[in-house]
């Protein structure tokens, strides 16, 4: 009798570990975002807003996601938008508390990450490798469905800036440069 009533309690006192992501192994999640861009890359945009689509494989404390993420700046010169897309993989350490519907959490984002902006003459592209750290809480809505608030950090470094005359076809090399990047993200995710 002592054995299990000291279980119950050794088992009602541990932490749980993976109690607020979602209880399936996988889940899809769309979030919108927003992003603060700095350095010599992105010198002439200003913050933009965007989204990102993933699949997220959970199969405990430790997930690994990977998806989608697309953003989009205005310019200081001119009216050429630019988009900055492409695809990442982000691996998710769930760090354990005793709440079973509140979890923080730590992250690490690779991403490749295309640069273009276009306007009625010019195309300019680069691609970039991009390392962002990040934090965010999970917040469970039931056993198939999370709520992600979180931030990360991170660099990029491009390729030469490739600029394509669309009246000639000609195309010149210039340097993309270096940048970093805050981003805040607020989504939702759901078991399947």
């Amino acid at each position: 009798m002592r054995t299990r009533i000291a279980l119950a309690c050794l088992l009602a006192a541990a932490p749980a570990t993976t109690a607020a992501q979602s209880a399936q192994r996988f889940s899809v999640q769309g979030s919108a975002l927003y992003a603060n861009l700095m350095g010599d890359a992105y010198a002439k945009l200003n913050n933009g807003i965007g989204a990102e689509a993933q699949l997220r494989y959970t199969p405990g404390a430790l997930s690994v996601g990977g998806g989608l993420q697309w953003t989009h700046h205005t310019t200081t010169i001119g009216t050429a938008p630019m988009s900055l897309y492409g695809f990442f993989i982000e691996p998710r350490y769930v760090i354990a508390t005793r709440s079973n519907t509140v979890a923080p959490y730590l992250s690490l984002r690779l991403s490749v990450l295309k640069q273009r902006i276009s306007d009625d003459q010019f195309i300019g592209k680069a691609t970039g490798l991009t390392d962002n750290v990040g934090a965010g809480i999970l917040f469970r809505l039931g056993s198939r469905m999370n709520v992600d608030i979180g931030g990360s950090f991170g660099y990029t470094i491009f390729s030469s800036l490739v600029l394509t005359d669309k009246t000639n076809n000609t195309t010149t090399t210039g340097v993309a440069g270096t940048g970093s990047n805050l981003i805040l993200r607020t989504g939702l995710a759901v078991g399947i």
